[in-house]
């Protein structure tokens, strides 16, 4: 991370100290015993971690001082949006999801495992999907209720998650913003409209903080900041390293202290989420849940 998070980090250990001798907490208190969890995971599409590292984002420099950030991370082929995200979601890689397709269509095809959205269906748990492109949908059908899933631009992402949550939080929460990507490929990935559009990104991140503390779900709250892929030049094809790595960053209540290894890949994101949740992992995965997370003891499933 960039300068500003080397200074914020000792400045937010300082304040959470000082909380601690008062007796009082950053995050509004400790959560009642059998508190559920709440995952949130934000994609920020094409979102290349020198990128964060140059724009102004002061919400995720807090957030990974809080947490910690991957020092490797890395999407997996074929290095776009679609497939990415279902290998994001799904724990599979091309080996076994063998998703190409990057585009919309007039029945989306069907998925080629089962998702994390899937997963907490199966078990009762609530979700909610607010996403930048409509192609998302071939992993979460739009759809309005309970399990409500959107396509939103990044402006309105933040009163989308107030009014789809007025009767309660969901468990699982996937957020995506499309700016990064529609950018890099207008004027290139690290030109002055890539980096305004992360600025932007982040804005949405202190949105979505913003609402996590507010209704009281710090401490039972696990945040994944990620991508799903990177770019270089107006594309993003793999040839490069630029494309391939990926910020992978955690934190909220049960991300503080992690010990993340050296290593994440784009595929190791749904066990995580689904072992967070408490959900049981489907075998075959080519991911595998990251270890180094801690859950509060007063946080139950």
């Amino acid at each position: 991370m960039n300068a500003r998070s080397r200074l914020r980090g000792p400045l937010v250990a300082l304040a959470i100290a000082c909380a601690g001798l008062c007796g009082c907490s950053l995050a509004g208190g400790r959560p009642g015993a059998g508190r559920p969890r709440l995952v949130l995971l934000v994609s920020l599409d094409g979102a290349r971690p020198d990128g964060i590292a140059q724009a102004d984002t002061p919400y995720i420099d807090d957030l990974a001082a809080s947490g910690a950030a991957a020092d490797d991370a890395r999407t997996a082929y074929p290095f776009s949006t679609l497939p990415s995200h279902i290998a994001m979601l799904t724990g599979l890689s091309f080996r076994q999801h063998q998703v190409l397709l990057n585009g919309y269509g007039d029945p989306m095809p069907p998925m080629p495992g089962a998702s994390v959205f899937d997963v907490c269906d199966e078990h009762g748990l609530t979700s909610l999907m607010l996403a930048g492109k409509k192609k998302l949908s071939m992993i979460r059908p739009l759809s309005e209720g309970p399990n409500t899933s959107r396509v939103v631009p990044l402006h309105g992402i933040g009163e989308a998650l107030r009014e789809a949550t007025e009767s309660g939080p969901p468990r699982f929460i996937f957020v995506h913003s499309a700016s990064p990507d529609l950018e890099g490929h207008a004027e290139g990935w690290m030109s002055p409209g890539y980096i305004a559009a992360i600025h932007r990104c982040d804005g949405m991140v202190g949105e979505l903080v913003a609402w996590v503390r507010e209704s009281g779900l710090w401490d039972s709250t696990l945040i994944i900041i990620t991508a799903d892929h990177g770019g270089s030049g107006t594309t993003h094809n793999g040839e490069h390293p630029e494309d391939i790595q990926i910020p992978w960053i955690v934190s909220g209540g049960l991300g503080a202290g992690a010990e993340l290894p050296e290593r994440v890949m784009i595929y190791d994101t749904a066990p995580t989420v689904l072992r967070m949740l408490g959900l049981p992992i489907p075998e075959g995965l080519d991911g595998r849940p990251i270890e180094g997370l801690r859950t509060h003891p007063d946080v139950g499933r």
